[in-house]
């Protein structure tokens, strides 16, 4: 049989680098099909176009490979809680985001408790008017576990990639973030000492 995938050769590394690549590409465009027959398409490659014999492997260590899914199992699950949190903490920041906005355009105090009386229709309106546009729901509702089914078994069947990505992505985005918001202020100064000239110009 023709062996192209032999371990160690420019081969054998670029397909797995293009396996990583496309799990990469498929799992954060929320592509879970796509991503398990690329797996299949994967292993096929290294079984009958390479020199790994994973089914002999598999046949030979029985108990070995159900200790391995067992664990997979496990962190993935715990893996899903964990993404779960996150995904929820996400969601409540984007309405706090856009109500601070809210706040700011009318004229309050973005800092505020509690909404105004006197702005809470208006409020609702434009969290109705701004739906999340794949599952139809406003910023004030509760994520529901039930309408994410398919995110969450995705966060939990390709927890590696999902784990790896969070770590680069998130943690990256959360850590400028931080420090957007401790510079955030003295950017701002700068921006009003340098336009603080035109004032001067306008009534009032």
């Amino acid at each position: 049989m023709f062996e192209l995938f032999v371990i160690g050769t420019f081969w054998f590394w670029a397909l797995i680098i293009a396996e990583l690549v496309l799990l990469f590409v498929f799992i954060e465009n929320e592509n879970g099909v796509e991503a398990t027959v690329s797996l299949v398409i994967f292993a096929a490659c290294l079984q009958w176009l390479g020199n790994v014999d994973l089914i002999g492997y598999v046949l030979s260590n029985p108990l070995s490979i159900l200790a391995v899914v067992a664990a997979y199992f496990v962190i993935g699950s715990v893996w899903g809680i964990i993404k779960w949190w996150v995904f929820c903490r996400d969601r409540l920041e984007e309405y706090q985001d856009a109500r601070e906005n809210f706040l700011r355009s009318h004229g309050a105090d973005p800092s505020l408790k509690t909404m105004p009386e006197n702005l809470r229709a208006a409020w609702k309106k434009w969290l109705d008017d701004h739906r999340n546009y794949d599952q139809g729901r406003t910023l004030d509702e509760a994520p529901r576990a039930s309408k994410n089914k398919s995110r969450i078994m995705r966060w939990m069947s390709f927890w590696p990639v999902s784990m790896i990505w969070s770590l680069i992505n998130d943690f990256v985005k959360r850590i400028f973030k931080t420090i957007y918001q401790k510079i955030a202020g003295f950017l701002q100064r700068i921006s009003d000492n340098m336009f603080g000239s035109i004032r001067d110009d306008l009534p009032g």
